[in-house]
């Protein structure tokens, strides 16, 4: 699996590249940034190559890979800490400054403390105020860490590697020895080092991934020409094994810790340090290593260090050629490429919506909050903080909560949603549409009125009945009596089993009949409380918020497979109610043009429904993409459960228009319109 940051804010925005660096696809929706997911691994790491698998096979179309859009995969670290594995480099350097190499360097590694609080993306410059300080690149590998235990065995460190990368350690040469004379370590001679686009997982590696070593060559380029082609997997006194034990030996190491295999170096092949590839030798992956060289063979170096304008590529390829990590291509003093590299747009600040993040964030946690808030169009009268919340407020964190719950589960809308955000745009989250059960569903209140019980304490009414007698249902729109242009509406549907065959009915009691109500007491009382007043204490809405949330989900047990198809004859609405409950059906993005909108997506190969619906009164313009299968467990005769992959929730989009009669925005529905927009869920 490859991972990237795209540049977005302080943190960069997740991706998951292809292998062949061509495509990737947003993964906000799993984790909003690098550390995000390295702080949940064991959690999100699976979901994370599921999204890959499907990047892979096309299922998952995803965008162009740019490199030259990327961060560093972790543009901040919580830690870095660089090595001197390969013994050959500590030699040479410490000789050009007349140091020898103490004998317990080749048994214990070295490790130095560098700053990791700005770190620099594969085409950022290097920055060199003063070409007398003598300035340096530096090949590197390096790993990232999950959190490492204190005093962990060399045998278990390599456990915790998650991800390895390329590094450009830059170094300021001429600054070194004054530093280290004070005994104190590299600080000013150390500036910020620059990251791969791409940090692979070590299995993307195959066989070159052995013994904590990349057995691949590193090539590094300076102004265009070969500088050096080193073996990596070579002449490593130390594998990262080592080194991220060593790290750990007196401190526990956390989750984003970055370790550098210091600079890739070889011996030559009479065991004296290597040539300049010019005379038959893999050369060096910096300055430093090439002058000593031409110290010890000529008296004196003749390769002056870095100066403004110089060229730097680091890169790593596969036995077959391909690029691994894409490509380190840095100018000194300023951005690569054959012209400059133009500056990220300044992110904005997150969103502070006081009282409503705090609710999104107490159900969500406050990085996924974060994301979604700011991936959605929020009324400014949302915000603000104080004792009490307004039933909008809740109204909206509810809505907010099952936004991200339907981008889960639709990958679909997550890549659609997440491309929004790179590009600093933002959802305006219309509706969100349920299905619900006109008939015996045990504890719980029939059909709607399961909902409208939730609903009308948020502030909401009744704003249109909708029948839809082709599918045997009819829709009610709740809209927000306080706020109804900007706080999504719900679109909820009963299905009437009355109007079902025997064979349907009768399955349908056995699934629904033994549905369970998801509201307890912390819920009762909070809506008890937003009915009355209108408000409610902050720790109410904080206790009772999740407890609404579980309402809109399933709430009857696995169904038998034989009810299933049953249901599946008569009315697949039925069978989809019988596996996904009460779930969000579906969310909708407002745009201002659906037919440009369908033509575009469906030009980059997106399934989306063949036709867009227009309203009777010629307002209303609604598309979806069409919905993808998931996994369900059902019950069979013998009592074992199977899995089938069945119809999941989809993402639709919907224009609409000024009604004349009002000046306002029309937020009426239409009959047939959701009569074929609910056809995209029959697929599969």
């Amino acid at each position: 699996m490859k991972l990237a940051s795209l540049r977005s804010g302080r943190d960069g925005c997740l991706v998951v590249v292809s292998r062949d660096l061509a495509r990737c696809v947003p993964a906000a929706t799993i984790a909003p940034t690098l550390q995000a997911a390295l702080d949940g691994w064991d959690l999100l790491e699976p979901r994370l190559r599921s999204l890959a698998v499907r990047l892979e096979s096309g299922d998952e179309p995803g965008v162009p890979f740019d490199e030259a859009a990327c961060a560093a995969p972790l543009p901040r670290a919580y830690q870095w800490a660089d090595g001197s594995a390969y013994l050959n480099h500590v030699e040479l350097v410490r000789r050009a400054r007349g140091a020898a190499v103490p004998a317990t360097f080749y048994a214990d590694p070295l490790l130095y403390q560098g700053g990791s609080d700005a770190m620099l993306g594969p085409r950022d410059p290097i920055p060199l105020p003063d070409e007398a300080w003598g300035g340096d690149f530096e090949g590197e590998l390096a790993v990232i860490t999950d959190d490492v235990p204190c005093g962990v065995a060399t045998e278990q460190a390599l456990g915790h590697v998650r991800l390895v990368m390329l590094c450009n350690d830059v170094s300021l040469r001429n600054l070194v020895p004054a530093e280290l004379a004070k005994g104190f370590g590299f600080f000013q001679s150390k500036p910020p080092s620059a990251f791969s686009p791409v940090a692979v997982t070590p299995d993307e590696l195959g066989e070159a991934w052995h013994g904590g070593r990349v057995n691949l060559p590193l090539a590094v380029d300076l102004n265009g020409e070969p500088f050096g082609r080193v073996e990596a997997g070579e002449d490593a006194t130390f594998g990262f094994a080592e080194l991220v034990a060593h790290a750990a030996r007196t401190r526990p190491l956390g989750a984003g810790t970055i370790i550098g295999s210091g600079t890739v170096s070889n011996r030559g092949a009479d065991g004296r340090p290597g040539l300049p590839l010019r005379d038959g030798g893999r050369g060096y992956s910096c300055l430093a290593e090439m002058r000593m060289v031409e110290t010890i063979l000529h008296g004196a170096p003749a390769t002056p260090f870095l100066r403004r304008g110089d060229r730097v590529t680091i890169a790593m390829h596969d036995a077959a050629g391909h690029s691994i990590f894409g490509r380190i291509d840095q100018m000194v003093g300023e951005a690569a490429g054959a012209e400059p590299a133009q500056a990220p747009r300044p992110s904005p600040p997150p969103p502070d919506f006081g009282i409503l993040q705090r609710l999104v964030a107490a159900s969500l946690g406050p990085e996924r909050a974060e994301y979604v808030l700011s991936a959605l169009a929020i009324d400014p009268s949302l915000g603000g903080n104080g004792a009490l919340a307004s039933r909008a407020q809740v109204a909206m964190a509810l809505n907010a909560v099952l936004f991200s719950d339907l981008l889960q589960r639709v990958p679909l809308a997550a890549s659609h949603v997440a491309e929004l955000w790179m590009a600093e745009r933002k959802a305006c989250f219309d509706h969100g549409a349920l299905r619900t059960i006109d008939g015996d569903t045990g504890a719980l209140p029939r059909g709607h009125h399961a909902f409208a019980r939730i609903l009308e304490p948020l502030g909401y009414g009744l704003a249109g009945l909708y029948p839809l007698p082709a599918l045997r249902m009819t829709g009610r729109a709740y809209a927000h009596r306080d706020l109804p242009e900007t706080v999504p509406q719900f679109f909820v549907s009963e299905l009437h089993l009355s109007e079902l065959p025997d064979e349907a009915r009768a399955a349908a009691a056995r699934i629904f009949g033994g549905s369970t109500d998801p509201l307890g007491d912390a819920e009762r009382a909070l809506l008890a409380t937003l009915g009355r007043t209108g408000e409610c204490p902050v720790g109410l809405a904080l206790s009772g918020l999740d407890g609404l949330v579980n309402a809109f989900g399933r709430h009857h047990p696995v169904p038998a497979l034989a009810d299933y198809e049953a249901l599946l004859r008569h009315s697949p609405e039925a069978a989809w109610i019988a596996t996904e409950g009460n779930a969000f059906n579906h969310a909708t993005d407002r745009v201002p043009d659906v037919i440009t909108l369908a033509a575009a997506l469906k030009a980059k190969g997106l399934p989306l429904k063949e036709t867009v619906e227009v309203s009777a009164g010629g307002r209303i313009h609604q598309t979806a993409f069409l919905a993808g299968t998931v996994p369900r467990l059902f019950r069979v005769a013998d009592g074992t459960l199977v899995e089938r992959d069945v119809p999941g929730s989809f993402f639709e989009f919907i224009a609409r228009a000024i009604h004349p009669a009002t000046h306002r925005i029309d937020l009426a529905f239409d009959s047939g319109n959701a009569t074929g927009i609910f056809a995209v869920t029959r697929a599969g």
